[in-house]
């Protein structure tokens, strides 16, 4: 993040915005004589727009949860896209490989942040940035009814973690 203060509301809207239209609608148009057309997303189409808004929500969440730690003094900044390696993860049966979020860091510590987790783990990184196994932590939260888990839960649970 920039030298400028992020508003982690509008931060967190933006990625409740993105991870609400996780699922690849049906387009609809009409045809040359007027008839109307639904064109559902293609089998290779629909799991790439699965992981790119994924990953827009990630960053957008990520992003909300640095400015909630900043806020409470943890030095953290967003760090980079990192695997989110998951026991099974729908996501990962499109055979695309592992999937992809946002991480922050805070020193030598990194945390996928993937929007509507209850589990985040937080990986010590070696001298090149990659994170080194076992992580240090893993950190449960409350998921809310809808699937939510809101940036300041996050930034909460995690901030012991990465002091």
């Amino acid at each position: 993040m920039s030298g400028t203060v992020a508003d982690p509301v509008a931060l967190e809207a933006d990625a409740r915005a993105r991870w609400a239209s996780f699922e690849p609608r049906t387009l609809t148009g009409e045809d040359r004589d007027g008839r109307r057309l639904e064109i559902p997303p293609g089998e290779i189409l629909a799991p790439i727009l699965r992981r790119a808004r994924l990953f827009g929500a990630s960053t957008s969440l990520c992003e909300a949860v640095v400015a909630r730690l900043v806020a409470a003094g943890v030095e953290a900044v967003v760090d980079r896209t990192r695997e989110d390696v998951r026991e099974d993860d729908a996501l990962v049966v499109d055979g695309r490989g592992p999937v992809q979020v946002m991480a922050l860091r805070a020193g030598e510590r990194v945390v996928p942040v993937r929007p509507g987790a209850s589990l985040l783990r937080v990986w010590a990184v070696d001298g090149a940035g990659d994170p080194a196994d076992p992580p240090v932590a893993e950190v449960v939260v409350d998921v809310d009814a809808d699937g939510w888990v809101p940036a300041g839960r996050i930034a909460e649970a995690l901030a012991p973690h990465l002091a």
